[in-house]
C-alpha cells in the first residue's frame, strides 16, 4: 500500500515560505513482536548508492566521530564539548570545490560569506578544527566580491595557529585577495563603502544593509 499525509509545517509557516508538505510513505513496515521480548531494529533512508545498510554501525561509526572532535577541541567541561558536537551540524563538504565550508541555515541560506566569517572561529578555531578553517579561507579567497568580510577571520586564524606553515599558507593563497579588500576599500566598493579623506571608511547611502542589524521594506 501507498500512504500520502498531508502536514502543515509551523517555521516555514512563519517565515512565509511554502508550508503545505505532502509526504509520499511507499511502504508500511510492520515488526511482530512477541510478549516479553526486546528487539533492535534500523531502517536506512538515503539517496546514496553506496551505504552502510546497518544503521546502528553508522550510528557507532558517528559516535565515535563525535568522541574524536571533543578529543581535538579539548575541553573537559560538559558545555563547551555539547557546544563542539553543535558547531559540527553547520560544517559540511562542498563537493564542487572539494573542500569544507559552513552553510548559514538550511533550506534558505547555503553558504554566505558574511556569516561563514562571522562564525569561523567559533565553529573551527575554538574547536581545534584548523584545517577546515584553512580550507573555509581558501574557498572564500576564489570569492573575494569586492572586499566584504575577509580581515577579521584570517586574522582569527593566524592568532590560533601562528606556525611558520600557517604565515605561509596566509601569504601564498589570502593575501593576494587581502590586498584586493584594500584597494575596493581606499576606491569604493559596494554599499556606498570608500575611504574618505581623513582615511576613515564611510558605509551605507541610508538604503543599504551594511550590518546584520539593518531591516529595509521597500524604500525604507
Amino acid at each position: 500500500e501507498k500512504y500520502t499525509t498531508g502536514m502543515q509545517l509551523q517555521k516555514e509557516l512563519d517565515v512565509e515560505s511554502d508550508a503545505l508538505d505532502d509526504n509520499y510513505t511507499p511502504y508500511q513496515i510492520e515488526f511482530p513482536l512477541d510478549a516479553g521480548c526486546r528487539k533492535k531494529i534500523s531502517i536506512v533512508c538515503t539517496i546514496e548508492d553506496a551505504y552502510e545498510k546497518d544503521a546502528f554501525a553508522t550510528a557507532a561509526a558517528e559516535m565515535a566521530r563525535f568522541d574524536a572532535l571533543e578529543k581535538k577541541a579539548g575541553y573537559h567541561d560538559e558545555l563547551a564539548e555539547t557546544l563542539t558536537i553543535a558547531a559540527d551540524h553547520f560544517l559540511a563538504y562542498r563537493q564542487s570545490t572539494g573542500l569544507m565550508t559552513v552553510l548559514a541555515g538550511l533550506p534558505w541560506f547555503t553558504d554566505w560569506g558574511r556569516d561563514t566569517m562571522i562564525a569561523l572561529t567559533g565553529l573551527t578555531l575554538a574547536t581545534g578544527r584548523y584545517q577546515d578553517a584553512r580550507d573555509i579561507l581558501t574557498t572564500f579567497a576564489r570569492y573575494v566580491h569586492h572586499g566584504m568580510w575577509y580581515f577579521y577571520a584570517v586574522g582569527k586564524y593566524l592568532d590560533y595557529t601562528g606556525t611558520p606553515e600557517d604565515y605561509a599558507f596566509v601569504q601564498e593563497t589570502i593575501y593576494p585577495k587581502l590586498k584586493e579588500i584594500i584597494a575596493a576599500y581606499e576606491h569604493g566598493t559596494d554599499f556606498s563603502i570608500y575611504m574618505e579623506e581623513d582615511g576613515l571608511i564611510h558605509a551605507g547611502s541610508g538604503l543599504d544593509q551594511v550590518t546584520w542589524m539593518d531591516v529595509r521594506v521597500g524604500d525604507w
